[in-house]
């Protein structure tokens, strides 16, 4: 019989995609699933994610300083994706790879810019949508090629409207299948509010 206690302990639970892709809905399923997620509380909730945001400030210093993350073995970190590449080897990484339109991600990311008052220029959009496709293209290359890595894409816009489909797919990726009920009922459907 598989241990899967010990099984779990041995991966280190990564979760990326670009800004507002779905990436905190995510590591609000991997904790309803039981993965404690790596985080230092210091971006707070606000209206733009009500529910938390599960970052770690020292994520973002990843090329200077990744050792730590061997540290994290059978818990949840969020990644961003183009940062992904500095995840040291010798951990074995299950990676939850959120999708979203781009255009909804810009205009979610134009909307939080806006309350910043760092307004984005529309006409930049093309250009914007341009530079992800290329970048979650040689991001996708990238993990096909990491031998440490399995990962797992879900589509945002689908886990809103399938969220026991989709908690099904992710339940069996972590080996924790009886945690689908209680990663679909963490799924807010109001919170998907630029489509």
């Amino acid at each position: 019989m598989i241990d899967l206690a010990s099984q779990a302990s041995k991966y280190i639970y990564i979760v990326s995609g670009l800004p507002r892709s779905g990436t905190s809905m995510a590591c609000r399923m991997l904790e309803a699933a039981g993965i404690p997620m790596v985080s230092d509380g210091l971006r707070k909730k606000d209206r733009h994610n009500p529910l938390g945001y599960f970052e770690l400030e020292k994520v973002k210093r990843l090329k200077e300083d990744a050792a730590w993350v061997r540290g994290c073995k059978g818990r949840g970190l969020k990644v961003i994706s183009h940062l992904l590449c500095y995840l040291p080897g010798g951990c074995t990484y299950k990676v939850v790879f959120m999708l979203r339109p781009l255009g909804q991600v810009i205009a979610s990311q134009n909307k939080m810019l806006a309350s910043m008052q760092k307004p984005h220029d529309p006409a930049d959009t093309p250009f914007l949508i341009s530079r992800f496709q290329d970048h979650l293209r040689e991001v996708r290359l990238w993990m096909d090629e990491a031998p440490n890595m399995d990962t797992l894409f879900l589509d945002y816009p689908q886990v809103i409207a399938q969220p026991q489909k989709q908690s099904g797919l992710l339940a069996d990726f972590i080996a924790r299948p009886q945690a689908a009920q209680a990663m679909a009922g963490s799924v807010d459907p109001s919170l998907f509010r630029n489509q």
